[in-house]
């Protein structure tokens, strides 16, 4: 009789097919991000307005409805003094009145309808027109600032009702303090930037109530890599649709 092999056979294992890249494609980015609260962004805008005006008193980040996010100047109205700019006065004792006849009687008119309303200064018009979100201007160039200057009251006691009295300055836009705050040129190149708000963050006041607070993403690109951006996603070009 034959002999019975009795050896089981083992099935060879398959060894997975692998590729090893060698060189590899730089990453060359097209903007770099900052990420901030609006709370730290109102505090730069702080550092910037206070050496440029005696009576800058604060800013808030605001929401908008109907557009994007804006941020608002406040000033105090502490007693003027020689040799220093003011954003905002009273219309009877303004410099922007200046010495013409007609121009002092419109002030002091105005100042009789409107009692003790502060208003914005030349030198406050000369500054925040930069600034001021495209929404705000017309597109001759004017800004209508009685829509955007107005009274504003800040309840320094909650429980006793105390308040003080300032004037703030809305619609500025973030975008144009970023120009101001983190520079418009970078090696010779002009800089672009847009502030994305990502949603809320908690922020506690001085009274231990929650104060509005964003986190925001500040993207920051050059304007030659925006442009080249712009034709690889086929803005103003145009192509078959095939890539080769």
């Amino acid at each position: 009789m034959g002999e019975v092999n009795n050896a089981v056979e083992t099935e060879e294992k398959r060894v997975p097919y692998t590729v090893e890249i060698d060189e590899t494609v730089p990453f060359k980015t097209d903007a770099e991000i900052k990420i901030l609260t609006s709370n730290e962004l109102c505090k730069l805008a702080n550092e910037l307005f206070r050496a440029i005006f005696a009576d800058y008193e604060g800013c808030y980040f605001e929401m908008s409805k109907n557009g994007p996010a804006t941020i608002t100047a406040v000033f105090n109205h502490g007693k003027h003094e020689e040799g220093r700019h003011y954003a905002v006065d009273m219309a009877s004792s303004s410099k922007d009145a200046g010495n013409d006849v007609i121009q002092r009687a419109r002030a002091f008119d105005r100042l009789a309808k409107e009692g003790d309303r502060y208003h914005i200064t030349e030198d406050g018009k000369d500054i925040f027109k930069k600034f001021l979100s495209p929404r705000f201007v017309e597109r001759n160039g004017k800004v209508n600032w009685g829509l955007i200057v107005s009274d504003y009251v800040e309840r320094t006691n909650a429980f006793y009702g105390t308040a003080q009295q300032y004037t703030k300055i809305e619609g500025i836009d973030p975008r144009q303090l970023c120009f101001a705050i983190f520079g418009k040129e970078e090696n010779g190149e002009r800089l672009d930037y847009a502030v994305d708000v990502r949603g809320s963050v908690s922020s506690y006041n001085t009274y231990g109530l929650v104060s509005p607070n964003y986190a925001l993403h500040i993207v920051r690109a050059h304007e030659e890599h925006l442009k080249e951006t712009y034709e690889k996603l086929g803005f103003g070009a145009a192509g078959s649709g095939i890539i080769r």
